[in-house]
């Protein structure tokens, strides 16, 4: 798998989960780049977040990207050829306090992308929002919930959880504004 300077953000996150999938590593995509996969042309971001599952090992996912041409530096991995990073978020795969979490598999030109489903991908943006007042995270889980089928009951519950009710009405009204 060639990288190069012109590929999208979503084709390398398919570049990078087809190399770890062929390495036996199961890795969902989420945050921003997850966001970016379900509303394209209103959320962008700089960087790929891969949650390993619970059985892979940090170490040997890792090694399946330097074989095609990442190199570390910090907790990132970067490649020459793309302003993407890359990073393996601690496990396992949650949104808050929440560990029943749902993601899809899209297949594409051979190659396969694990990512979050619309729903979660949502509630992913939420919690940023919920956590940090972080409201570019907010406009994110807008443009993912305009663009895609949720399931609205699913987060106003999960929020309730969250203790985040009065930040999901905000959410709301400016979703029907929007």
């Amino acid at each position: 798998m060639i990288i190069n300077k012109s590929q999208t953000i979503r084709e390398i996150a398919f570049i990078v989960c087809t190399a770890l999938n062929n390495s036996k590593e199961i890795a969902v995509l989420t945050g921003g780049a997850a966001a970016h996969v379900h509303a394209p042309n209103s959320v962008t971001s700089d960087d790929l977040n891969f949650v390993l599952s619970i059985w892979s090992q940090d170490e040997l996912a890792r090694q399946s990207l330097v074989a095609i041409g990442f190199y570390r530096e910090g907790r990132y991995l970067k490649h020459p050829e793309t302003p993407f990073w890359i990073e393996f978020p601690n496990g396992p795969l949650s949104i808050g306090d929440d560990t029943q979490i749902s993601y899809m598999t899209i297949e594409e030109n051979g190659q396969l992308l694990h990512v979050l489903n619309p729903t979660d991908s949502v509630r992913d943006r939420l919690i940023a929002y919920y956590a940090w007042n972080d409201l570019s995270s907010l406009q994110s889980a807008i443009a993912v919930a305009l663009n895609n089928e949720i399931d609205l009951e699913l987060i106003r519950t999960w929020s309730q959880k969250e203790n985040s009710l009065e930040k999901f009405e905000v959410f709301l009204r400016r979703l029907e504004r929007a």
